[in-house]
């Protein structure tokens, strides 16, 4: 019993702090203007701090809209704000009627439910979207309009989750029309980490991945299950653990990694479906309500970058001192034929022999436009670990921009390639040099 006044000292004292750490909040209840033709109602908890109010407690916003013409916007938002930013859990249900037209007259209906969870007004936890999109036109039944029937319909899903504006831990998205379901994770870091397994229309690629790095690759069919094509890349997995246990011992290795941030690429199906569906403002009015510290108004064409994570690391081949004098004397090669030529050119119109030398004119445009694509080629097979892999990029970038048929060998590895391109360039170069000592008799 002696200590019974020093507890129920204790217990006072705490009670004065908790007292003094709660804040007195004032209810406001009004309307906000959107971009739909009323307002919603709104109702928020705030302090006042150096005249400012501070939303603090519970946040509802409400809008319930419907014309004669059975056009309707149903929106419901409701969460909690933390001296001003968002935290804790968010709700988002949206229903809407045939409200939406585009250019072909057509009329959109959505159904979307979004759970949002926040820390200190940062996306933190799981996002989960469910969205339902139909679409019809108006149509005329004994002389006044009505609406068609529903002629297209949609499901889309996505799961995320976040640590402080950073994806972590597993993801999900769903594109049902498109025939696209993705599912994978990503390290504590952000990076792809795990099995990914990617299906679109008619093929499903499973990837493995170690910290970023992918390790292995296998398409197969969607319907038989046979194998389209199968890679075994574990070699990356060795090399990109080396780079991270001792940074001297990889400092002799020929090959450095690149990070690349998946979100940065507007191309990339991830990217594309969060800026599709998930920064959507119309809807989920995160630049109308206040409280986010990342997602706000965004006047570029790429939002999903405002988050961080969905890394991955590829690797580029590191050119040694003699493997640089190469590929800098194939680069100058090209340079001097395609100077070679416009010489020679230039000299056969002012002194009227182009028809005398049109063979070696004809002759020297050719090696001015191989040995551009040469140089070219290896300018992009050089970055690359795998040679296949750069041979087919170089292919793809550099044939439309040369008009002139070469296939690389097969048989040699990188090195053996730049001696070889090299030699062809610098066979080219001499006998240009002949073709335009021909031409200008010099």
């Amino acid at each position: 019993m002696k200590h019974l006044p020093a507890l129920i000292l204790l217990l006072a004292c705490s009670m004065q702090l908790m007292a003094q750490d709660r804040i007195r909040t004032e209810r406001h209840t009004g309307t906000l203007r959107t971009d739909f033709p009323e307002p919603g109602e709104v109702t928020y908890y705030y302090y006042t701090h150096e005249r400012q109010r501070i939303m603090h407690g519970i946040y509802r916003y409400r809008l319930r809209w419907q014309n004669d013409q059975r056009q309707r916007i149903n929106q419901n938002i409701s969460g909690s704000m933390a001296h001003g930013m968002k935290t804790g859990s968010w709700s988002y249900n949206i229903g809407v009627l045939d409200y939406f037209p585009d250019r072909e007259g057509n009329f959109y209906s959505y159904d979307i439910q979004l759970n949002a969870s926040y820390k200190d007004g940062i996306p933190h936890g799981v996002w989960q979207l469910n969205k339902t999109t139909k679409r019809r036109k108006k149509a005329e039944h004994h002389a006044r309009k009505t609406w068609g029937d529903y002629d297209y319909e949609n499901n889309y899903t996505l799961g995320l989750t976040f640590n402080m504006g950073q994806l972590t831990d597993s993801i999900w998205l769903s594109d049902k029309g498109a025939g696209i379901d993705i599912r994978g994770s990503f390290d504590e870091n952000g990076f792809y980490h795990g099995t990914w397994i990617t299906r679109q229309e008619e093929s499903i690629l499973t990837e493995t991945y170690y910290h970023g790095v992918v390790t292995r690759r296998v398409q197969r069919n969607a319907e038989t299950g046979g194998i389209q094509f199968e890679e075994d890349l574990s070699a990356h997995q060795r090399v990109w653990s080396q780079y991270r246990s001792d940074q001297k011992q990889s400092s002799g290795l020929n090959l450095e990694p690149l990070i690349s941030n998946v979100l940065e690429d507007q191309s990339h199906i991830l990217p594309r479906m969060i800026n599709r569906h998930l920064f959507d403002y119309r809807f989920f009015l995160f630049g109308r309500i206040p409280g986010d510290q990342l997602i706000r108004d965004y006047p570029g064409n790429n939002p999903a970058a405002l988050f961080s994570g969905a890394k991955k690391v590829d690797f580029r081949y590191k050119v040694g001192a003699q493997q640089a004098r190469y590929l800098s004397s194939i680069s100058q090669d090209a340079r001097r034929i395609l100077e070679y030529y416009r010489k020679a050119n230039e000299y056969a119109y002012k002194n009227q022999l182009l028809e005398e030398h049109e063979s070696e004119l004809n002759q020297l445009e050719y090696y001015a436009t191989l040995s551009g694509k040469y140089n070219c080629l290896i300018g992009v097979i050089k970055s690359y670990m795998d040679l296949n892999e750069g041979r087919n990029d170089a292919y793809r970038y550099c044939n439309p921009r040369y008009p002139v048929q070469i296939t690389l060998p097969t048989n040699l590895d990188k090195e053996e390639l730049i001696l070889h391109i090299y030699r062809e360039a610098r066979n080219m170069h001499d006998q240009s040099r002949q073709l335009l000592g021909r031409i200008t008799d010099q």
